[in-house]
């Protein structure tokens, strides 16, 4: 028996306040991809995410069940992935996650919506469930990232997470060190968390590519930094401010043996594209 109680895909969110006992795989916005073209989403970025994301479910549902816990998906309120693509209030966050989850068969099951409540309950079935919330106000986009971690090796639990912000975590490696405007601003001292952990099997399983692999992860660490960006310069009431670098590691649970190594090959390969 798992001593986990779940593999929650629960978005790539900063303030996502993870369950102790909960392995946190991060996607951003669990993967939902909406019609439009913007700025920050692209066509060609979308374009690719639904192109993988059937490849990697398929291999992150392997992994899982090798690890003996379910993979689930959920949603939450002040999505930033999601609000790029025009979806805001929670509501329809959770409205449309749902209907994503039941149109598009690869989406692991839909467990419910991650609220700012601290008391915030996801029902796994079975008794069992899992304490998850937001740590910042309802509908609000003011993130709080330090950082971004890609998790390699069997992804990361809240119990983890939480000495990894605190300093603690043993490792990690670090690709990337946050520059001046990241350092200088108190209130950044969190992580997004990023999925790699299936990335090798998608590529030697599945046949995928890896520079479309690397391209997608790419455009995820540029969109969480993009996504600290706006949260800064709304903090500064509109000013534009320099492009953040946040602090960029890698974690390795050291759950996935047979993996890890080349996991950790494709991070690096993120950080020279």
């Amino acid at each position: 028996m798992s001593q986990f109680i779940a593999a929650i895909e629960a978005c790539m969110d900063d303030d996502i306040s993870m369950d102790p006992k909960a392995l946190w795989v991060g996607t951003p916005g669990s993967f939902v991809t909406l019609d439009g073209d913007s700025e920050k989403y692209p066509k060609a970025a979308r374009a690719l995410v639904e192109k993988y994301r059937p490849l990697i479910h398929k291999a992150l549902r392997a992994i899982t069940e090798e690890m003996g816990v379910e993979l689930v998906s959920t949603s939450h309120t002040g999505c930033g992935a999601m609000g790029i693509q025009g979806v805001t209030q929670s509501s329809e966050v959770a409205s449309v996650t749902e209907k994503f989850a039941k149109d598009n068969p690869d989406i692991p099951k839909y467990v419910g919506h991650v609220s700012s409540s601290p008391d915030n309950v996801l029902n796994l079935g079975a008794n069992a469930s899992a304490h998850v919330f937001i740590d910042r106000k309802e509908d609000s986009h003011e993130h709080s990232a330090y950082g971004l971690v890609f998790t390699t090796g069997g992804f990361i639990s809240g119990e983890e997470m939480a000495r990894l912000e605190l300093g603690t975590l043993e490792h990690v490696h670090e690709l990337q060190e946050a520059n001046e405007v990241v350092k200088s601003e108190p209130s950044l001292h969190k992580y997004f968390v990023v999925t790699v952990d299936a990335m090798k099997r998608v590529v030697s399983q599945e046949g995928g590519s890896k520079e479309e692999i690397v391209a997608i992860l790419s455009f995820i660490k540029n969109l969480a930094e993009t996504i600290i960006q706006g949260t800064l310069e709304h903090k500064h009431h509109g000013e534009k401010v320099e492009l953040p670098k946040l602090r960029v590691v890698t974690f390795d649970a050291q759950r996935l043996p047979n993996d890890s190594q080349e996991n950790e090959a494709i991070a690096q390969e993120v950080m020279k594209s």
